[in-house]
């Protein structure tokens, strides 16, 4: 197996870097309005359940109901729906793979022997300076 080093450093990463924080529904499903606490990193309070959802295995909720996801306070949020999540780290370092194998099946349809090629088109002007200019 080849080296990986964006899939080895993603993976190395602590999770809460990557989301520092995530929703967690606290009503039963179905329950309307649904009810939403959104968990944060730096409250110490939400870190045990906030290593829980990343470390999981299932999606992490990040955005409730189209806000913004920097500058967020966190808390309860009723009604409304989660309008995106993330999917979980291993997932995404998969893709990386996949992505990296394409790129390299790219890279290498473009070597011709032993060399990258890369066709381009130049369009050269050439002047004449005046008599006597410098």
């Amino acid at each position: 197996m080849r080296p990986r080093p964006v899939r080895d450093a993603l993976l190395a990463l602590p999770r809460e870097a990557l989301m520092p924080q995530a929703y967690v529904r606290r009503s039963a499903p179905g329950k309307e309005p649904p009810r939403w606490d959104l968990l944060d990193w730096s409250a110490p309070r939400d870190r045990t359940e906030l290593l829980g959802l990343l470390h999981g295995g299932a999606n992490v909720l990040v955005q409730h109901d189209g806000e913004r996801l920097l500058g967020r306070a966190r808390g309860t949020r009723s009604g409304a729906s989660i309008t995106s999540m993330s999917t979980v780290i291993g997932l995404t370092s998969s893709l990386l793979d996949a992505f990296q194998d394409e790129a390299l099946a790219l890279l290498h349809a473009h070597v011709v022997d032993g060399s990258l090629v890369e066709e381009a088109t130049f369009q050269v002007l050439l002047a004449r300076r005046p008599e006597g200019a410098l």
